[in-house]
């Protein structure tokens, strides 16, 4: 069952639902700490938000860039769907703090280093070009871009359904996506990736990768808890088997966001 007082949860950023389940399970464990994978210098990232006409045309940019061949809906859908994503992003964030904003008796802690190290103009300039990639790679595989485009033809409402498919797929492959994620982190193979990438956008990921991450935040959790109270740490996904192996004698409970409705 794992330690009653100490949960690791995890949680797929981009999840369209993340907010309600969130919410649901904070309500539901009570926690007296949340200890979050967040910095003081991401509480205003909304200042970097472009506007909806500015990210339309990033995305269509970026499309143009990346040799995928979308007629108008799809290239409609495509942005519309990056419109619902940046507006779930941080969504931990939110369900955190307003938790603790109705339980006075609560407090919300920050974990994370940042991941600003060269300003958050260059890593969200960095975190662009690594996006082009993505779509880069993904118009170069057919067996890729077809699917893509098969669920973009239905539109956003089955595109969202797509997504959330994908979303629970991670979830459900959480220690596979772990694994992924410890092998990015590898200086062998972040050092191949290196090589197919451009500057701003290896500099973006070391700075997500960074190993120093699961370092501090395990550190702080460890500084956090208490056995005499409740703390959840709520962290993205990619960090769970990490935290969990470096805070092995506190014995934490770990789940997925997805299971918010098993507590």
């Amino acid at each position: 069952m794992g330690n009653q007082n100490l949960y690791l949860v995890g949680t797929v950023h981009i999840d369209l639902d993340g907010r309600e389940r969130l919410d649901t399970l904070l309500d539901r464990l009570s926690p007296s700490v949340v200890a979050l994978e967040f910095h003081k210098d991401r509480e205003n990232m909304q200042s970097l938000r472009k506007s909806p006409e500015e990210e339309q045309k990033e995305i269509n940019d970026m499309l143009d860039e990346s040799g995928l061949d979308l007629n108008s809906k799809q290239r409609a859908t495509l942005i519309e769907v990056g419109h619902r994503i940046n507006d779930v992003m941080g969504y931990e964030f939110k369900s955190s703090r307003d938790y603790t904003q109705r339980n006075p008796a609560s407090r919300l802690e920050y974990i994370d280093i940042s991941v600003f190290a060269n300003g958050k103009e260059e890593f969200a300039k960095g975190y662009v070009e690594a996006m082009k990639g993505v779509f880069k790679q993904i118009a170069e595989v057919p067996e890729l871009a077809q699917p893509l485009l098969e669920s973009l033809d239905g539109g956003i409402e089955v595109y969202k359904e797509h997504l959330r498919g994908g979303v629970q797929q991670i979830y459900q492959n959480a220690e596979a996506m772990a694994e992924l994620f410890e092998m990015i982190k590898d200086p062998e193979s972040f050092e191949m990736m290196k090589s197919v990438m451009p500057p701003q956008a290896v500099q973006a990921l070391e700075q997500i990768y960074n190993p120093q991450r699961d370092e501090s935040m395990a550190g702080r959790v460890r500084e956090l808890y208490n056995e005499n109270s409740k703390l959840v740490a709520v962290v993205g996904l990619g960090h769970v088997v990490g935290l969990k192996t470096k805070l092995e004698d506190l014995e934490p409970r770990v789940m997925t966001l997805a299971e918010y409705d098993s507590i």
